[in-house]
């Protein structure tokens, strides 16, 4: 009678501590993808806001005459800060030059970090735009963004148009004669795979978990993934699926994290989600990390079928 009922105690109470141990890992690794996107953030801010006191650039664009001059700067600038595009634009959003070839006189959309840069405050933040709106940063921004939704989530439409990126914006030092300008600068997130898998080497470094197993980092617009860290073993990216409408119900409506298990692929993980949240303090995507579970449900298996082994040989030899 003894035997069972210790068992069943052990497995109750120890699954339920090894659970409460992995969720708890779940939230630090969680914690650490958060972190590594807002230093992005922050770095894109900063160098923007170093650009916009570049005297050659500031000479550039006074000089009225020399516009394919200012551009070819622009991208080599781009280049060097680790941006997808520069674009100047006057204070009505008009653009005097870009990195990525934006016709002259093409309107920025009117977001929030770009009106706090028209007052004068440098900033960074991330931002969802629709697919005409992101043309005004580069005639390819449409197709570079356009992801093609799975089967299983497809209805109408057919795919995920809009873009989400990492902006920064930062008003030009103004004299007399000055021209009233900013310069915009920013990352497109939307399929940006160099960056996603950075981030999941970061967060799950190689032999971090058990069997040579590997973790799982992912960016969405709302619930729909845009860009997912791929799998070693089959090279795959599944992006235009969604989690399940669970997590987008806690992270996106009700603005909490969410961390369970989920099935990705063939596999069982445990995963995590958390907003991301713009400058006007809407929701507007989520990020996300995980690992498999099956190495942990193994290992727990192990330690549980030794202490029932160590238990039977003791009540055996007290008999």
């Amino acid at each position: 009678i003894a035997f069972p009922f210790v068992i069943a105690v052990v497995v109750v109470i120890g699954g339920e501590r090894a659970n409460n141990l992995l969720f708890s890992n779940l939230h630090s690794n969680l914690a650490g993808t958060r972190n590594y996107l807002n230093q992005v953030k922050m770095d894109a801010g900063v160098r923007v806001d170093q650009l916009v006191k570049s005297e050659r650039l500031i000479q550039l664009l006074h000089a009225k005459s020399n516009r394919r001059e200012l551009d070819q700067m622009l991208a080599t600038a781009a280049r060097g800060s680790g941006l997808d595009f520069l674009v100047i634009a006057e204070a009505d959003g008009s653009v005097i030059g870009s990195s990525t070839g934006v016709a002259a006189g093409k309107k920025v959309p009117d977001s929030f970090v770009i009106r706090q840069a028209r007052i004068g405050v440098a900033n960074a933040g991330y931002e969802r735009f629709e697919e005409r709106q992101l043309e005004s940063f580069s005639p390819s921004f449409p197709k570079d963004a356009k992801v093609e939704l799975t089967p299983q989530q497809a209805n109408n439409p057919q795919a995920e148009n809009r873009g989400l990126m990492i902006n920064a914006a930062a008003h030009f030092p103004l004299a007399a004669d000055d021209t009233d300008a900013i310069l915009i600068g920013g990352i497109l997130l939307n399929k940006d795979f160099a960056l996603i898998e950075h981030l999941r080497a970061i967060i799950f470094p190689v032999g971090a978990l058990p069997d040579d197993t590997e973790g799982m980092t992912s960016i969405h617009i709302d619930d729909i993934t845009v860009a997912i860290s791929r799998e070693r073993g089959q090279g795959l990216r599944i992006i235009g699926s969604r989690p399940p409408q669970q997590v987008a119900e806690a992270v996106l409506v009700k603005g909490q994290p969410w961390v369970g298990h989920i099935d990705f692929g063939r596999e069982s993980y445990i995963a995590g989600y958390e907003a991301i949240v713009d400058g006007e303090g809407q929701r507007i995507g989520m990020i996300g990390a995980g690992f498999p579970d099956a190495p942990y449900n193994k290992a727990i298996l192990l330690i549980l079928s030794m202490i029932a082994g160590l238990l039977a040989l003791t009540m055996l030899v007290i008999s």
